[in-house]
C-alpha cells in the first residue's frame, strides 16, 4: 500500500490519495500519523481518494477503524471516493462512522465529493493528481 496526504487552507482541507493493497495495520498507522499532525484542525473536511486501491480489510477491521476515527476528534466530515467494487465495505464504514458522529459519504467522482464538502472540484482534482504523481515518483526512487 502507498498513501500520502496534504493539508491546505490553514488546516481546514485535508486531501488523501491511496493506491495498492490496503491492510488494517497500515491504515491504523496512517490514522495515528494524522492524529498527531498539528496542521489538521478539529473543523477539517477531508477528501479521500480510494479509487486505486485493493481493500484487504475484514468487516470487523472496518468497524474498528471507524471507532478509532471517531475517537481522534479531528476530522468530522469525509468524502470518500471509491471504486464500485468497494461500495459495500465503504457503505459499512460510512454507516458506522455516522453512528459515531463522523460524517462520511461515499462517491464515485471528485466532482460529486467536492459538491458535498463545498470545495472547487477542478482545484481538488488537480491537487489529488499532484499527490498521486508525487507518490508515484517517491516509489520509483
Amino acid at each position: 500500500m502507498a498513501n500520502t496526504y496534504a493539508v491546505y487552507s490553514s488546516g481546514q482541507v485535508v486531501l488523501e490519495y491511496w493506491c495498492g493493497d490496503i491492510y488494517f495495520d497500515e491504515l491504523m498507522k496512517h490514522q495515528l500519523k494524522q492524529k498527531s499532525d498539528a496542521r489538521i484542525t478539529s473543523q477539517s473536511s477531508e477528501i479521500v481518494d480510494f479509487r486505486d486501491v485493493n481493500t484487504c480489510l475484514t468487516d470487523m477491521e472496518i468497524v474498528k477503524f471507524s471507532e478509532t476515527l471517531a475517537n481522534n476528534n479531528l476530522i468530522k466530515k469525509i468524502a470518500l471516493i471509491t471504486h464500485i467494487k468497494d461500495w459495500e465495505q465503504a457503505t459499512l464504514f460510512s454507516k458506522k462512522a455516522w453512528y459515531l458522529d463522523v460524517e462520511v459519504i461515499i462517491f464515485h467522482t471528485v466532482e460529486a465529493a467536492c459538491a458535498w464538502v463545498g470545495f472547487d472540484s477542478k482545484n481538488i482534482d488537480k491537487k489529488l493528481n499532484q499527490l498521486k504523481l508525487g507518490l508515484i515518483a517517491e516509489s520509483e526512487a
